[in-house]
């Protein structure tokens, strides 16, 4: 009885049907419990369990990898990357936004002039201009790196 006084303070964050469902199946008495009430519960679970699954492996694999290279006698301070200055961040981000306002603008315009469906004209707009925006970033940088090193 203990145990089930520590689902109050559970109680009283969740619903109700999910107190219900922790409940049955503490004292084992799910025989008139739907399957449909089950589902969300198993969907988290799984889903959080996928996710650390996924992030685990990623880091112990790279964390192996590290040391097979230092063991192997590669140098470890190609593991340490360099700051990127805020100003190229800043530049990234406001160029990324602009695009998006870019699209924003142009997808109203298409919606208003042409029968093209309103979400595609939207969508289609932003993605391309956020694109464009990337692109720029990414040309500006690429020519930064080279005037920088040589």
């Amino acid at each position: 009885m203990r145990f089930l006084s520590c689902f109050h303070f559970f109680y009283l964050f969740c619903n109700n049907t999910i107190f219900v469902v922790v409940k049955q199946v503490l004292t084992k008495t799910y025989h008139n419990m739907n399957s449909f009430e089950i589902i969300p519960i198993v969907a988290i679970i799984f889903s959080h369990g996928l996710v650390f699954g996924v992030l685990y492996f990623y880091f112990r694999n790279r964390n192996r990898e590290r040391m097979s290279m230092i063991d192997k006698g590669v140098d470890p301070s190609i593991f340490i990357q360099k700051p990127r200055s805020s100003v190229s961040v800043a530049l990234k981000y406001g160029l990324f936004l602009a695009g998006l306002a870019i699209g924003i603008l142009l997808g109203a315009i298409l919606d208003k002039a042409t029968s093209l469906d309103p979400a595609a004209g939207y969508f289609s707009m932003i993605f391309l201009f956020g694109g464009i925006g990337l692109l720029i970033y990414y040309i500006i940088e690429k020519k930064n790196d080279r005037s920088t090193n040589g």
